[in-house]
């Protein structure tokens, strides 16, 4: 089970410039699902996304093509 949550820490910058590790994973397409059918086992005290993540790239594909007209 634990060779589909890769770990995959990287190196991330913080405010003073300095860097420092972060804990970070790799997910297989497995992993993503079991994330997935156990969604709904979240404390009811976490927000759940009201969209899905289609729809807010969507959204942002539409804005991003607007802006760039409004630029012409």
């Amino acid at each position: 089970m634990f060779e589909h949550f890769v770990g995959a820490d990287k190196m991330v910058q913080i405010g003073s410039g300095a860097k420092r590790k972060q804990k970070d994973y790799k997910l297989t397409r497995y992993a993503c699902y079991l994330i997935a059918q156990n969604g709904g086992t979240m404390p009811e005290d976490l927000p759940t996304p009201k969209k899905s993540l289609k729809q807010l790239e969507k959204e942002h594909k539409k804005s991003l093509i607007n802006f760039t007209n409004k630029q012409k």
